[in-house]
């Protein structure tokens, strides 16, 4: 099962390239040969500059990203799990 899907903003958490953190909108998948890693790979826009092996991609620049390489940024999905593990503060107004 992929990470993403398409129209996720996600953000870059496995770069070669030192684009750790980066954030890119996922647009759609690809439909290449890429022998070196199984699974799904995205077309993705680059929100920001991004180093590529051979030169900058610049914002709104198409980038082909392998699934595995990137986290999806969804709100409102999900719970913060600190309260789990840390109790609810007492005393303290929302």
């Amino acid at each position: 099962m992929a990470n993403c899907k398409l129209g996720d903003i996600a953000r870059i958490v496995v770069s070669d390239d030192g684009n750790y953190g980066r954030f890119v909108e996922v647009m759609e998948e690809y439909q290449g040969v890429r022998s070196r890693e199984a699974g799904v790979w995205w077309v993705c826009n680059c929100a920001s500059a991004l180093r590529g092996a051979d030169r900058i991609l610049l914002p709104g620049e198409p980038v082909v990203i392998h699934d595995g390489a990137l986290r999806p940024i969804r709100p409102g999905e999900g719970e913060d799990e600190t309260f789990s593990w840390a109790g609810k503060p007492e005393g303290v107004p929302a």
